[in-house]
């Protein structure tokens, strides 16, 4: 082998390890990019929407206006129009919304599995991981619902956190997921 050959040998060699790193490197920007798209803050302003709009289920329990998903005059914002049930439901006081059931959390959960997603109930953060009331840690979950009876605040699951890539599967599943919700703002 002479040294031409050697020479072009070992360039492709160094190609070959820069052009994987810059591959990484891209799928690691990718995946920031991804993240900011569909942050834990994303997914509650796609769920308030998506609780507002035609099509989604107008919830204005106490659960709804705490996280989030509800606008109510006790909160500085004006009140905006709800189908039937929720006008009176914009009336009543904070206390008298704590015996409402949510009917947000069905749907929201209803629309987590159609996007071939899993939603488990927990109950509380220990040393940041989420347990159920056994003190069962999530077990490979997409979601879970950290609440006790109607209160619900869903967080990301491990399934999704331990995704690696924009292309994993439970990551297309989540995206699709907020394709649905923001799908109501259009609709």
């Amino acid at each position: 082998m002479d040294g031409v050959e050697r020479l072009s040998l070992v360039a492709k060699v160094l190609m070959d390890s820069r052009l994987l790193e810059l591959k990484r490197e891209n799928e690691e920007l990718r995946l920031k990019l991804f993240w900011k798209d569909h942050s834990p803050s994303m997914l509650k302003a796609a769920m308030a929407v998506a609780n507002k709009v035609a099509g989604g289920p107008r919830c204005a329990c106490l659960a709804c206006i705490v996280g989030g998903r509800c606008e109510d005059g006790t909160r500085g914002f004006a009140p905006y129009p709800f189908a039937h049930v929720y006008d009176e439901q914009l009336v009543m006081s904070q206390c008298e919304r704590c015996h409402l059931q949510c009917q947000f959390k069905p749907w929201f959960e209803e629309k987590i599995r159609e996007a071939g997603m899993s939603v488990w109930t927990a109950n509380v953060l220990v040393d940041g991981h989420v347990v159920d009331e056994n003190g069962v840690h999530d077990q490979g979950q997409h979601f879970s619902n950290l609440g006790i009876g109607d209160w619900n605040t869903w967080v990301y699951g491990s399934r999704v956190c331990k995704a690696s890539s924009v292309g994993h599967e439970d990551l297309v599943k989540l995206e699709q997921l907020f394709k649905t919700l923001w799908a109501h703002v259009c609709a």
